[in-house]
């Protein structure tokens, strides 16, 4: 189960999204993405980190902040 909130960040231009993700089994965590889509999305930045163990009914909360410079 995973639960996202997409929202602006500390100013207009920092694009933030904080996802809590439930596992209902057991693994080894070891890297979050980013995509445009719920399905079929482009990857627009992945993480790789040590292992972090979940067992069943676990969570991870991940939060992601893109800045970007104004003005374009």
């Amino acid at each position: 189960m995973a639960e996202l909130l997409i929202k602006e960040g500390e100013s207009a231009n920092i694009y933030q999204s904080v996802a809590t993700i439930t596992y209902s089994n057991s693994y080894s965590i070891t890297e979050h993405g980013i995509f445009s889509a719920q399905t079929d999305g482009i990857l627009l930045d992945r993480s790789k980190f040590n292992a972090i163990n979940v067992d069943p009914n676990d969570s991870i909360r991940f939060t992601y902040k893109l800045t970007v410079n104004s003005g374009g």
